[in-house]
């Protein structure tokens, strides 16, 4: 490591800063920090003045001098300053002298003077005879004689049409009160599901997984035992399962905070979940015929 780079890593190490701290505090990469401080200047992004730029904030940021350290940049680097080119010559448009701004001025004043010339010959040398004041005429009033005055009868006004009486609005029809299903129906029509409504991918994956979720409140898997069943499975209010179950096949486990199962045959479910994952009948196995449990 030469000089430049041994400063700048000098530096930074002096107050106690990590090339990620620096990095964040200057805006400005860690790689290109620590390509300034190993001099490894082909990482360094194209462009002297980009270069330059980030050597004098680096600099500033580590207390040290970017004038003295621009210029062991430049030794070590061989990156000079690109000095700007000065025109000794005259500006362009410049002719014996003159240029542009210098006829433009020639101009201005020229119409200047040919302004004041026009206004003194009209006053000095103008037509002196100004036109006359017209004399203003004002009207008088001349007494009439009201005898001679022809005044005409009032226009006798129309009479007033009698308001016609408002059309009755029809009445709209009262309507026929339809019976309100009880709590039972609804719960019922809530939670089974029709044959014709069954999708064409019987599983919502995102309600189910593999293995039990003890992190739920209900976790519950179900499965046919001595015979095929159909059943359906709502999680949270929403439908995770609609299909037909064969003998000895299980679904995977639903989780959530309410899992409600309908099964067509109870003697024939089985269930398992997170608590009993040897698994359990909710009643008499003898007893057949569809049933619906909620869990938990």
């Amino acid at each position: 490591m030469a000089a430049f780079g041994d400063t700048l890593h000098s530096a930074r190490a002096q107050r106690g800063l990590s090339l990620i701290e620096a990095a964040q505090q200057t805006y400005i990469s860690r790689f290109y920090l620590d390509a300034l401080e190993k001099e490894n200047f082909s990482a360094l992004p194209d462009g002297s003045t980009f270069r330059r730029g980030i050597v004098r904030h680096y600099s500033s940021y580590l207390g040290l001098d970017p004038a003295v350290l621009l210029k062991l940049y430049e030794e070590a680097s061989g990156d000079r300053a690109v000095e700007p080119l000065i025109n000794q010559g005259p500006p362009p448009g410049m002719s014996n002298g003159l240029g542009y701004l210098n006829f433009s001025m020639i101009g201005v004043v020229l119409v200047l003077c040919l302004v004041g010339f026009a206004w003194v010959y009209s006053v000095y040398f103008g037509d002196s005879t100004r036109p006359e004041t017209p004399t203003q005429i004002i009207a008088t009033l001349t007494p009439m004689d009201p005898s001679a005055l022809v005044i005409p009868s009032p226009t006798p006004k129309p009479p007033t049409p009698t308001p016609e009486p408002p059309t009755p609005t029809p009445e709209p029809p009262t309507a026929t009160s339809e019976p309100v299903p009880t709590e039972e129906e609804q719960e019922a029509a809530a939670e089974v599901t029709d044959d014709t409504d069954i999708d064409d991918e019987p599983i919502n994956y995102e309600l189910t997984s593999e293995e039990a979720d003890s992190s739920v409140a209900a976790s519950v898997q179900v499965e046919a035992n001595g015979g095929s069943i159909c059943i359906a499975v709502t999680v949270d209010g929403a439908v995770a399962y609609d299909d037909c179950l064969e003998d000895g096949e299980r679904t995977r486990y639903f989780n959530g905070d309410l899992v409600v199962v309908y099964t067509s045959n109870e003697a024939l479910t089985y269930f398992y979940s997170a608590t009993s994952p040897g698994g359990f009948v909710m009643s008499d196995p003898l007893a057949d015929g569809p049933v619906t449990h909620s869990f938990p």
